[in-house]
């Protein structure tokens, strides 16, 4: 082989041998490159943080039931005093743990959270709220529903770190009363929270409770009373835990009609709020606890369907199957509803002022035992 020839072998075996070597650099290593990639994925997201500097749940959970998830936000139940929302929130709980949603136990004596009394987290977002704004972070002075929605919210983080989740009463008079009813609750709806709605139907028998429990400004229309000696009762919100036999006395019938217009106006107001709950359905006390005071199988029904129809915003797939196996222990275990001679001790004098005034609210009056509650 002559010189050039081997000159020109010479240059040809590097150029590819440089090619080769070129090509190998930049080759990616495919189990490297997909580890940088998600990397840099989770690293061009900023993390969240909560009020107290830490990250919030969604980056912390994982592996959790659809039911739990991050993304939905506190459960909650829009309602009224005396709407026998203690007994249905207690139920509630019962069902949601039966469809894999866990409720945080340590606050079902506190369930009011809306009330800063009764809310453990007000107090310190409040403090950290306002401290931010004093040294300007937040550009005006935190009203209630600022302190309320962010407590409300770090409340359901801290649960969701023991999977579990926040679930509370929200009495809507209670927010109309400060002026927050509809800015809170659409705050709430922004934060992906779930509402049922409850209601007593029959608005005798809410006014009733109202006045024996001193709800309100209830003490000018009536007062509770021993029904062994007429005295005058001051038990209020105590008769319930009791075995004193109380009636109620009706001192102004007249504003005892205006109270029941009120408690008229308040469902209507409620009602306002129906879209919020979708897809459940709003329903009465009368219907959910129907059950307990028959064993009337299609009564027994009704209230399964009411209950599933309750809960249905508040969890993926409502197992009516599994609702019944609850309400089955508690099916025809209870008297029903006395007639309202038994419980207001003036009934003559109540029953003629409607019959003059008001005649349909007569609907609502139970005069013998064997009648059952006056639906609307």
């Amino acid at each position: 082989m002559n010189t050039p020839t081997i000159v020109l072998y010479f240059i040809v075996m590097v150029i590819l041998v440089g090619y080769v070597l070129m090509t190998h650099s930049h080759t990616p290593n495919m189990s490297t490159s997909n580890e940088k990639s998600t990397i840099s994925n989770e690293q061009s997201t900023p993390t969240p943080l909560a009020s107290d500097g830490q990250p919030t749940q969604h980056h912390i959970r994982v592996n959790l039931s659809s039911e739990n998830d991050d993304n939905v936000g506190p459960r909650m139940i829009i309602m009224d005093g005396c709407s026998g929302s203690s007994a249905t929130y207690r139920f509630t709980i019962k069902l949601l743990e039966a469809h894999g949603v866990h409720i945080g136990y340590n606050i079902t004596d506190k369930s009011e959270l809306l009330k800063p009394a009764k809310n453990p987290f007000y107090d310190s977002v409040q403090q950290t709220l306002e401290k931010k704004y004093q040294s300007g972070i937040l550009p005006s002075k935190p009203t209630y529903n600022d302190i309320m929605l962010e407590s409300l919210i770090e409340m359901h983080h801290k649960y969701q770190q023991n999977d579990e989740n926040l679930f509370f009463k929200a009495n809507q008079q209670f927010l109309y009363t400060i002026g927050s009813l509809n800015t809170l609750f659409n705050q709430l709806l922004q934060n992906n929270s779930k509402f049922a709605s409850l209601y007593r139907a029959n608005i005798v028998d809410h006014a009733i409770c109202s006045i024996r429990d001193c709800f309100g400004d209830t003490e000018d229309i009536g007062y509770d009373v021993f029904a062994t000696n007429g005295t005058r009762s001051d038990l209020c919100f105590k008769r319930r835990f009791v075995n004193d036999e109380t009636k109620v006395h009706i001192s102004n019938t007249h504003e005892f009609i205006h109270y029941l217009q009120r408690i008229e106006h308040r469902r209507i107001r409620q009602q306002q709020h129906l879209e919020m709950i979708l897809p459940s359905t709003e329903q009465s006390m009368e219907d959910l606890f129907a059950y307990e005071y028959s064993n009337d199988e299609v009564v027994f029904e009704k209230s399964v369907k009411a209950w599933a129809n309750f809960i249905r915003s508040m969890v993926d797939h409502v197992n009516e199957d599994t609702i019944a196996m609850l309400m089955r222990e508690n099916q025809n275990t209870r008297m029903p509803p006395s007639a309202h001679s038994t419980v207001i001790e003036n009934i003559d004098e109540v029953v003629s002022a409607i019959q003059e005034h008001m005649p349909k609210y007569l609907t609502y009056l139970r005069v013998d035992d064997e009648e059952s509650i006056a639906q609307v």
